[in-house]
């Protein structure tokens, strides 16, 4: 375990604060709409300047090569999904959206997914679904992290676990938390963990959504709430380097 010593964030938090100007505006959605069978073809006609799609005609076309893939485009940066990535059908669509590379959290879908990611640079880092991240979890986070604090418009990130519902839910929740935290960190750190925290309210809907599985699992929320409240009070580094 490393010693705190001088209050600090990490670096690789710092990263994703300092480029955030390039992922904004974050996304969010009501839980009305996360729950629509035909989410995927309403968040795909109402936001071309995220997706880039130049005609109207492309959103049909794609949305039926998809239609399964429950896609969530969280910001300019990084869409987020489940398994049905490993469609060979959905990789065009992928490619449409600029995604680069494949963000995999989950150890299950990496056993299916072999030989189905050419084209994209693959990034495995398999975290346990439901326990507080510690140690080979933490591990997992931060590369997951470093993944995410390289995405850009040009190169986004594509989030996934089996269901996309919760390790997905607690990196994404993350992330748009600190591009949030760039702009007002005041009222970002106000508001972290909480109701009016768009980020975590948005992570908790979608872990939530439909029957699969359980719900966004304590541990997660109180990681999260955790870990806004080390950014906040700028101790980051040393709030992750604790947990390794």
């Amino acid at each position: 375990m490393v010693t705190p010593v001088e209050a600090y964030q990490h670096p690789t938090v710092l990263k994703i604060i300092k480029n955030a100007d390039k992922c904004l505006p974050n996304i969010y959605f009501t839980k009305e709409e996360l729950i629509s069978k035909e989410r995927d073809l309403r968040f795909l006609d109402s936001l071309p300047h995220l997706l880039e799609v130049q005609k109207k005609g492309d959103y049909e076309r794609w949305y039926g090569e998809m239609k399964d893939m429950s896609l969530v485009p969280l910001n300019r940066c990084v869409v987020r999904g489940n398994k049905n990535y490993f469609k060979d059908e959905n990789k065009p669509f992928l490619k449409v959206l600029n995604v680069q590379s494949i963000v995999n959290l989950d150890f299950i879908a990496h056993t299916k997914v072999q030989g189905k990611t050419i084209g994209f640079n693959y990034v495995f880092v398999p975290m346990n679904p439901s326990f507080y991240p510690r140690g080979e979890s933490m591990i997992s986070f931060l590369h997951a992290l470093t993944a995410l604090s390289q995405a850009t418009p040009e190169s986004r990130i594509y989030l996934s676990c089996f269901h996309g519902k919760h390790r997905s839910s607690l990196l994404s929740a993350v992330h748009q938390f600190l591009l949030e935290y760039a702009r007002f960190p005041e009222e970002a750190c106000k508001n972290a963990a909480g109701d009016n925290d768009p980020a975590f309210i948005q992570a908790v809907e979608l872990a939530n959504e439909g029957i699969l599985t359980y719900n966004m699992p304590k541990s997660y929320k109180d990681f999260y709430a955790d870990f806004t409240k080390a950014v906040c009070k700028e101790k980051s580094g040393e709030f992750l380097d604790q947990l390794l």
